[in-house]
């Protein structure tokens, strides 16, 4: 059976700078490069539908230095607004994580890149910024906690589904998930 929802999870970027002796926003711009050629080859090549990639965690975020993550933002940017002129795959873009954690202008961005892909009929793609699974569970259950307090709902009333209703975006999980 082909897969229809996949997980890419673009690791490695900062050793593979130092192995091979260049920048590390050299090897971050190579690490798009290669993400673009991975949506190609879904789109030409496979029967996804739905592709998750996991570019900026919520940890990365955290732990890296200004310099570092100011040009990851630069970069997202750059990427975001070039998926506006030129999209050969017909995707659509999503976005989970913690937005609220972002600079406004990546969030303006990424809202921008919502809105013009929305009607796309191709591969849904759900970039993965600011995220963690851990997080998004802590917003699911915080979100649903909210509504038992504000007596919308009732504890015996949440099951899968509410849960499911309650996530960053409504997709399948992934069938299979890759980490370079």
């Amino acid at each position: 059976m082909e897969p229809r929802v996949v997980g890419l999870i673009p690791d490695g970027n900062r050793r593979y700078a130092k192995k091979r002796g260049i920048p590390f926003h050299r090897a971050y711009m190579l690490g798009v490069q290669r993400a673009r050629e991975a949506l190609t080859y879904l789109t030409e090549r496979t029967h996804v539908e739905h592709a998750y990639f996991y570019t900026l965690s919520l940890e990365n975020i955290r732990k890296r230095s200004k310099t570092e993550i100011s040009f990851l933002f630069r970069l997202l940017k750059k990427e975001l607004a070039r998926i506006i002129e030129e999209n050969p795959w017909d995707a659509r873009f999503s976005f989970a994580g913690r937005r609220e954690v972002l600079p406004r202008d990546v969030r303006e961005a990424m809202e921008r890149v919502e809105r013009a892909t929305e009607n796309n009929g191709g591969v849904h793609v759900i970039l993965n910024v600011a995220y963690t699974g851990m997080a998004e569970i802590v917003d699911v259950v915080r979100r649903i906690a909210r509504l038992v307090a504000l007596g919308e709902m009732d504890p015996e009333d949440v099951d899968e589904n509410v849960v499911w209703e309650n996530t960053y975006v409504q997709t399948p999980p992934a069938d299979l998930i890759v980490r370079t």
